[in-house]
């Protein structure tokens, strides 16, 4: 059966459906024939009509179209009958499976999970080797874990996976401690079995913080158990029902062994006498070693409250 890919782009050479002096009688099927290969075409390539099968990242696909191989600019699309979790391979018209791949700032890479989602609309070219998602999910932060304090000692985020994320930001709200004047740490876990790691020298950090008075004070350590994420032990975090904590904090390069784990935070914050200050602060974990955990504590007590979420960006 003739394709969009028998037409030719010289309108001279297009002889096959309409040659010279045909019989009038045959001009109503080729016509049809036209027809069909075009609207074959256009819903394989544009709207989308088919929807993959498969299973386990292994995506199959029967399109309008009869191909009988592939060839370099074929181009599907089509509504995705699941997720992936890593690398994933398109099969169509059982010409057997081939990778999909990513574009990235460095070139084409393997899928490594979530690029492709259940009912998704996959835009893919074949570019003579493997298929190029073209329909890329825009680069958004995406929610990982979420827990709620409740009188608890620590929240420890351990699903962190640097293979799929690059960067991670961990947003916190509505933190109250059940100990007032308690201030909010950060410690980070190494290993597969993470070690929360808590030396006297393990961390150093800068800041500022600001209160009602508009007077910006600078805060900081050239080595600490952990960084002080409510600004080291002036500015507190007051335990009274309307006083709490909400902010912001980002990090990047968990998974490198040679670069030292860098974080960023921001912060606004009700203290024991319910003055409002904010905290923009920086700090890094001084040991060269992937960071495979997150843990927030108070000082002093327990955190009585709050929602923590982590989220990462994709690579």
């Amino acid at each position: 059966m003739a394709e969009l890919t028998n037409l030719n782009v010289t309108d001279a050479s297009n002889t096959t459906r309409f040659p010279e002096n045909m019989p009038p009688g045959n001009v109503n099927d080729s016509a049809r024939a036209l027809e069909g290969l075009l609207a074959r075409g256009f819903r394989d390539a544009v709207e989308g009509d088919r929807t993959s099968a498969g299973s386990a990242n292994a995506y199959t696909l029967t399109p309008n179209r009869t191909i009988g191989a592939y060839y370099t600019g074929q181009r599907h699309v089509f509504k995705a009958s699941f997720s992936n979790t890593g690398a994933a391979t398109l099969d169509v018209s059982g010409l057997g499976p081939k990778n999909i791949y990513k574009p990235t700032l460095s070139g084409l890479a393997a899928l490594n999970g979530g690029e492709i989602q259940t009912n998704q609309y996959v835009d893919v070219l074949y570019d003579g080797t493997q298929f190029i998602l073209l329909s890329m999910l825009p680069r958004e932060w995406e929610q990982i874990e979420r827990q709620v304090a409740s009188a608890s000692a620590t929240i420890d985020f351990e699903s962190l996976n640097s293979s799929v994320y690059e960067s991670y930001r961990l947003r916190f709200s509505g933190v109250r401690p059940a100990t007032d004047a308690a201030e909010l740490h950060l410690r980070v876990g190494t290993g597969a079995t993470p070690t929360y790691q808590s030396g006297a020298s393990a961390y150093t950090y800068a800041g500022n913080f600001v209160g009602e008075g508009a007077t910006v004070v600078g805060f900081g350590s050239a080595g600490a158990s952990e960084l002080a994420i409510s600004g080291g032990n002036t500015p507190t975090l007051g335990n009274a029902s309307t006083e709490n904590s909400q902010g912001i904090i980002e990090c990047g390069e968990l998974d490198s062994a040679a670069l030292h784990t860098v974080f960023h935070w921001r912060t606004v914050q009700i203290g024991p006498t319910s003055a409002v200050t904010t905290v923009t602060g920086g700090g890094r974990f001084a040991g060269a070693t992937a960071v495979t955990a997150l843990r927030l504590l108070c000082d002093s007590g327990n955190i009585a409250e709050g929602v923590f979420v982590l989220e990462g960006r994709r690579k």
